[in-house]
């Protein structure tokens, strides 16, 4: 793995793990947390969004798995 790939998929797991964080800090009312969440969806929703255009394949399975939209249903089911 490239250097460069392996720091965009480091800095796409901390992203998601700070996503979900936010999450349930929004879905139990912490408004703060609610504008985190949608920061790092969208940040997260380019990610993939420029990743697939380019034919990136993720070394990490849960990378290529992921969709960002699961952090707003996150919020949702809490």
């Amino acid at each position: 793995m490239e250097r460069a790939q392996a720091v965009l998929e480091e800095l796409m797991s901390l992203s998601i793990e700070a996503g979900r964080k936010a999450a349930a800090e929004a879905a139990a009312g912490n408004r703060h947390a609610a504008g985190r969440l949608f920061a790092y969806h969208d940040v997260l929703d380019v990610l993939v969004e420029q990743a697939k255009l380019i034919g990136l394949v993720f070394e990490d399975k849960s990378l290529a798995d992921f969709d960002p939209d699961e952090l707003l249903q996150l919020k949702k089911a809490a």
